[in-house]
């Protein structure tokens, strides 16, 4: 495995006076990827070069893009939310408008079409035969923002993390299990979650008040709840094997690839092997 350090070609030495006014269009877009974009380009650049860093910017430029949503795969939750309740509506109206056209069965169609545009599958196989009830259910969720938000939200954590992998910011050296963009995203939508259920109330028959915070902390949304829970589940399994009469032992296994399979080395430079 090749551990050599390659010192990468200043962005002014790659390509053309075209390929620099061009790519500098692209990279403006970008905010906390900036840097680390730049970074591939001129890896890309050096070991290959001009032609294949710019087919690799091209193809990153599309890849920023979050399908046919309009939005990039860094965008902020509010951008994303703000997305979701406008969508919401429009599937509505289309909804509505589609049924009085074309009747139900069209209006599926439609909407379905639409819904896939995005490139967020339709939550209803059209091409089986569904009953009325997994129909009604379908469109209500089109109609619902909250189910919006989240098919965005995992969609582009996936995209983002996939990227940032790529880009060499998962390593044992700048993020060992996740890059430190998506860690920070992660805590910050948190703190978010935190704020507004510390704002909203809940009363029971007995006229008890609660903020959903109090609530969520006794369920298992609190972290040390769920992880003493997940405990008990695999205490429980390994009593079970245990206590069989059959020879079984409980263990737990995590399966994972050798280092040198690694996208990035331990030092964060790209694995070139």
């Amino acid at each position: 495995m090749s551990t050599k350090k390659i010192e990468l070609l200043p962005l002014s030495e790659i390509g053309t006076p075209e390929c620099e006014r061009w790519r500098k269009k692209i990279f403006c877009r970008y905010g906390d990827l900036r840097k680390f974009i730049e970074r591939y380009y001129r890896w890309v650049g050096t070991t290959q070069d001009h032609v294949a860093a710019n087919l690799w910017l091209r193809e990153t430029a599309k890849r920023m893009k979050l399908g046919g949503t309009g939005l990039a795969i860094d965008c902020t939750y509010e951008t994303m939310s703000d997305y979701a309740e406008v969508k919401s509506k429009a599937c509505e109206q289309l909804i509505h408008d589609a049924f009085k056209r074309v009747g139900a069965e069209g209006m599926l169609t439609i909407v379905a079409h639409e819904v896939n545009r995005t490139g967020i599958k339709f939550p209803l196989d059209t091409t089986k035969e569904q009953s009325k009830e997994a129909k009604v259910a379908a469109i209500a969720r089109l109609q619902d923002p909250s189910w919006w938000r989240r098919k965005l939200s995992s969609w582009q954590a996936r995209e983002l993390e996939a990227l940032n992998r790529e880009l060499g910011l998962v390593s044992y050296s700048t993020g060992p299990y996740i890059s430190n963009l998506s860690l920070r995203r992660r805590k910050e939508r948190k703190r978010e979650n935190r704020k507004l259920l510390e704002k909203l109330e809940a009363e029971n028959e007995l006229g008890q008040k609660y903020t959903l915070a109090q609530l969520a902390d006794l369920s298992t949304s609190n972290p040390a709840i769920r992880r003493t829970e997940l405990m008990v589940h695999m205490r429980g399994f390994e009593d079970i094997a245990n206590g069989a009469e059959l020879p079984y032992v409980g263990k737990f296994y995590t399966l994972t690839c050798p280092s040198k399979y690694h996208a990035n080395l331990k030092a964060g430079r790209l694995n070139t092997t």
